[in-house]
């Protein structure tokens, strides 16, 4: 009853303990989960559905909720995939560079150096896209060092990006062809040998990149070798986006080297795939190449139309480039068919475009040097606040300690009643397994028992069983064997005196004969043979030569040397075994061919007794003495006893006595 009481206390206590924890932990616990959701949204929309807009959205929402939490990792994964999203989305470069800069100093501050090396590669792609060559170029070199120092973190498919970008900064920047390519091939070495889609799309774009150098060294076989190469990758891949981009890319060159048919059709194929898989891009570029061709070819009336394609799309997506491109096919062919008017208000257009790009430009130039200003500018805005910053994180920390401490005790509490508990139960347990241990071998040792006693009885009765048999072969040799030899005696002194002897006398006498082998013969089975002066095969083998005037016999015993050499008592039962399977075979079996194989291995003794007689069915047969005695011995020998029989098949019967 007491320690019933004592039981129920515990787990009240327990369970009072973990509502406390529970109730203090949850909310922030649930708002953190929620952080993280909100992270792998921001992704999913970014890379599955190709929705900026709503990364974006799902990003700032997760750095504000881990903000109002003091959660640090929430807000480093939430500005992780705010500046990926605005990357993706190309709309401000400079802002996405500074929101990456926080992410970098945030992963650093958690010393996370997978994120960090994420966020590193996403401002090595901002500075590229913003031209800033020199910047992108210092954060690569940044990063391999990076690499050499962490290599766990970094693999094989980060390093291999880096080496790409390099080269194509190289190709970009400093137009040095050779040293790009030199990158561009160490990239391609070291992008691992796997079929993620990820590092098959690097493997792609390492590929398009030296086609794309060769493009610009005027090498155009080694250029068709390489895209040629890229486009097979990519439709192996069934990477539909990128056959499109291919097909563009060597229709582009079919294009410079004048082979305007050629260049046409990729251009087709280009703008089939990128209808496939609305790819604007591909279909912008496709429409304004097929364009080119045909303002080249003078079809102005295909021109005219595919340019004007280009330019509905163009205009969307706010490329001014391509907007100009096109203006320029429209004012030319428009000129081609002689409508001069047109041809004009096309030609004022592009021109107008042209001195906007070069204002452009020039914005883009003071633009760029107003961030570097701004950036440095934040930089130490930055620094200054990393003391108040300290400050606040000191208290959150102190409050966080004081909450470890709390969650600790009382973890230590439950850990402290639960090992009370268990090892109590571990005790009643194991004082109930010795217990059930105990009556486990306390019944061993009956059964044991009983089953050397059962043995022991029944080697006895074999043994008296034995001695019986060699008691009435020894009456009937000598009592019964010798009065019918005094009686055939007899009768033959009669048949010899006898001038004209009966029929019945000579039958009579034949009878004695018969009845005497008879007697013999079962007067020497009963005895027990005699394995002490005789090698056990050699007694076999008087025994099977006995058969055969009555039975094409085939045996083999194989070693003899191991065989002879058994307890002598195994090889007695073997022998009553194989005069029992012998007394089956020519009472029953009606057999004229028996095979005996009696094989002697390392730790059993195998024999195989087969004949050609009628056979039986073994659903129905009930055994009679003779098996039953057969089974009776092999058990105990502790052996296996198996039958093969079918009517009019014979039977085959295989014998396992271990040794």
């Amino acid at each position: 009853m007491i320690y019933q009481l004592r039981h129920s206390y515990l787990w009240i206590m327990l369970l009072l303990i973990i509502f406390t924890i529970n109730k203090i932990n949850s909310q922030d616990l649930k708002d953190s989960v929620i952080v993280q959701q909100l992270y792998q949204k921001a992704n999913l929309c970014l890379y599955d559905k190709l929705d900026c807009d709503s990364a974006i959205m799902y990003a700032k929402r997760a750095i504000k909720l881990a903000d109002s939490l003091k959660y640090i990792r929430g807000k480093a994964l939430g500005y992780n995939a705010l500046c990926a999203a605005q990357k993706k989305k190309g709309a401000d470069y400079n802002n996405a560079v500074n929101t990456c800069m926080i992410a970098l100093n945030l992963s650093k501050q958690l010393e996370d150096d997978i994120l960090y090396v994420k966020n590193m590669m996403i401002l090595i792609g901002l500075y590229s896209r913003l031209n800033e060559y020199e910047d992108a170029l210092k954060k690569c070199y940044e990063a391999l060092r990076f690499s050499e120092q962490h290599p766990v973190t970094y693999g094989m498919h980060e390093i291999a990006e880096i080496y790409n970008m390099i080269g194509l900064i190289n190709y970009f920047y400093v137009k040095d062809y050779d040293k790009a390519l030199s990158y561009f091939q160490i990239a391609f070495s070291k992008v691992p040998n796997d079929t993620i889609t990820d590092i098959i799309r690097l493997r792609f774009a390492i590929i398009q990149n030296i086609g794309m150098l060769h493009v610009g060294a005027e090498n155009y076989e080694q250029a068709i070798k390489y895209y040629n190469q890229a486009l097979q990758l990519a439709q192996e891949n069934d990477f539909e986006s990128d056959i499109g981009l291919c097909n563009n890319n060597i229709g582009f060159l079919f294009l410079k080297r004048g082979e305007y048919n050629q260049a046409t059709a990729y251009f087709r194929k280009a703008l089939e795939s990128g209808y496939n898989t609305n790819n604007q891009d591909i279909i912008v570029y496709a429409h304004t190449n097929i364009g080119r061709v045909a303002l080249r070819q003078k079809d102005y009336n295909s021109a005219i139309y595919h340019a004007n394609k280009g330019l509905k799309i163009a205009l969307k997506s706010d490329d001014i480039n391509l907007v100009n491109e096109c203006y320029k096919i429209l004012a030319r062919s428009n000129e081609g068919l002689e409508k001069y008017e047109v041809a004009f208000g096309y030609l004022e257009q592009h021109l107008s475009l042209n001195d906007t790009i070069y204002n452009k430009e020039k914005s883009e130039q003071i633009a760029n040097m107003q961030t570097k200003y701004e950036t440095e500018k934040k930089e130490k805005e930055i620094a200054l606040l990393k003391h108040q910053k300290a400050e606040q994180e000191a208290i959150a920390k102190q409050e966080f300690l004081w909450r470890l401490v709390l969650i600790g005790s009382s973890v230590a509490l439950i850990i402290f009643v639960i090992i009370i508990i268990w090892s109590f139960r571990v005790k009643l347990r194991a004082k109930d397994l010795i217990n059930i241990k105990n009556e486990e071998i306390s019944r061993k040792k009956i059964s044991e028992l009983i089953k050397k006693q059962q043995i022991k009885a029944i080697l006895e009765r074999e043994k008296g069983q034995e001695e019986e048999r060699k008691r009435i072969a020894q009456e009937l040799h000598d009592g019964i064997g010798g009065a019918l030899a005094g009686i055939k005696l007899n009768l033959e002194r009669v048949y010899a005196h006898e001038a004209s002897p009966t029929p019945v006398l000579e039958r009579t006498l034949q009878n004695i004969d018969a009845t005497f082998r008879e007697l013999r013969s079962i007067s020497h089975n009963l005895l027990p043979p005699n394995f002490v002066d005789n090698p056990f095969t050699q007694v076999l083998n008087s025994y099977i030569e006995h058969f055969q005037n009555k039975l094409q016999l085939n045996y083999t015993y194989y070693p003899a040397k191991l065989l002879d050499s058994i307890n002598e008592e195994i090889q007695v039962d073997i022998y009553r075994i194989i005069q029992e399977l012998f007394n089956n075979c020519i009472k029953h079996a009606h057999a004229k061919q028996v095979d005996i194989q009696l094989t002697g291995y390392n730790n059993y003794i195998n024999l195989l007794f087969e004949d050609n007689g009628v056979g039986f069915d073994l659903q129905k047969y009930k055994k009679g003495i003779g098996l039953v005695n057969i089974q009776n011995r092999i058990n105990i020998l502790q052996g296996s006893f198996h039958i093969d029989s079918k009517p009019g098949r014979g039977t085959l019967i295989n014998i396992d006595i271990p040794i």
